[in-house]
């Protein structure tokens, strides 16, 4: 086998293996996204979006943190 050959099938190997490792890397970002999800979307609520940090679990909320997200993202977009 000269080195030609020899360097074709490196680069098929390569490239079955990379293409290999990015669809397992895929699924477990799905899975690990469902997961988040199947969990977290039975806490989510309106109070949860629009009360205001607090010390108390059951009271906090994340009004504060999305509206510095909007403003950074509209000072972003101008």
């Amino acid at each position: 086998m000269n080195n030609i050959k020899k360097n074709r099938l490196l680069d098929q190997v390569f490239k079955y293996w990379g293409i290999a490792c990015t669809f397992l890397g895929l699924v477990l970002l799905a899975i690990f996204i469902g997961s988040i999800l199947v969990d977290g979307i039975q806490r989510i609520d309106w109070d949860f979006i629009t009360s205001l940090p607090s010390r108390k679990a059951e009271r906090a909320g994340i009004y504060t943190a999305l509206m510095g997200s909007v403003w950074i993202l509209f000072f972003t977009t101008i």
